[in-house]
């Protein structure tokens, strides 16, 4: 098997497995009341944004490594 055919079948995985996920999500929205799902999407969302204001790097020095600087 080469490269190619390895790469392919790594990302068709990939979105099986994002395609499970989305699908559980949107079950688990549908059955669950609001304030149980929206709880837990506020500590994700929190917990993202600690994350990002911890990472120590200055975000325009970021963007210039990352080439999107503007």
């Amino acid at each position: 098997m080469n490269f190619e055919q390895k790469r392919e079948e790594f990302l068709a995985r990939r979105r099986e497995e994002r395609m499970k996920w989305v699908d559980f999500w949107a079950n688990f929205v549908r059955t669950h009341p609001d304030a149980e799902w929206s709880k837990q999407q506020k500590m994700i969302i929190d917990s993202q944004i600690q994350s990002a204001r911890s990472f120590g790097m200055d975000p325009k020095i970021y963007l210039h490594i990352k080439g999107e600087a503007r």
